[in-house]
């Protein structure tokens, strides 16, 4: 529109175009009065891929995933959304409070050392999960989908990304060795929120990041305890299904 890869709007780029458009010159500040004017508001944007697919996120949201829950119920089928993190010991963010003028100063572990974690949640609020030092690889999730088939009764609709620790030979091999008692179905691509584990993972990363960790092993502990907190707290896990991209799952 602009002649330019504009992704963010701000006040200035604003005033250029309504003074290139009408002719009519703005302040920076006049602008801002003018777009508040309007119902809006500065706002840290969603970031999405270029490469999304509406019409699959469409098509998995109306047609896929009801099938897959009305599969499932004809089976005796639990069905969980599992995905994976990694938090480091030097993981940072949220704010605190400090004099004007003056850079608070925390105290906290330094490194690259990092914890990695496989969860699993289900719409009633159930939660499952592993922590691990090693590598997050297709031998890890194959670990975690163990401990799901020994933890959960029955059949299992496992719900994962594309990721090519999900997809790889050895984890379809492990799928086929369990007589149809694990399934696995994957997400469209490109699409996180589609996800209800993200909210898991964006939970225990606010958590834990407000805490001061001296290496992995108080790291570990520290991911551990936020983890304790949501499987105690299933209503908790159950409002992060409120929000509206999670509005094609039904509990």
């Amino acid at each position: 529109m602009l002649g330019t890869a504009v992704v963010l709007w701000t006040r200035a780029l604003v005033a250029m175009v309504i003074a290139a458009w009408f002719g009519i010159g703005l302040s920076v500040a006049a602008a801002g009065r003018l777009l508040r004017g309007l119902g809006l508001s500065p706002q840290c944007p969603a970031y999405r891929a270029l490469r999304r697919d509406p019409a699959a996120i469409t098509e998995w949201t109306t047609v896929a995933f009801p099938a897959i829950c009305r599969q499932a119920c004809a089976r005796g089928a639990v069905v969980v959304f599992a995905d994976e993190m990694s938090m480091r010991v030097d993981h940072r963010c949220g704010t605190t409070w400090g004099l004007v003028g003056q850079t608070p100063v925390v105290s906290a572990g330094a490194g690259r050392r990092s914890v990695k974690m496989f969860s699993a949640v289900g719409a009633d609020g159930t939660l499952r999960y592993r922590l691990g030092h090693g590598a997050m690889d297709r031998w890890a999730f194959l670990g975690f989908c163990a401990q799901l088939l020994r933890t959960i009764t029955g059949p299992i609709v496992l719900i994962v990304d594309g990721s090519s620790i999900h997809t790889a030979r050895a984890v379809g091999d492990f799928v086929a060795r369990t007589g149809g008692r694990l399934r696995l179905v994957f997400l469209p691509a490109y699409a996180p929120e589609l996800n209800p584990d993200e909210w898991i993972n964006q939970n225990v990363k606010a958590r834990v990041a407000r805490q001061a960790v001296a290496d992995e092993h108080e790291l570990a502990a520290a991911m551990h305890r936020s983890m304790r907190r949501l499987q105690k707290r299933p209503d908790i896990v159950r409002a992060f299904f409120a929000d509206p991209h999670l509005a094609y799952i039904s509990p």
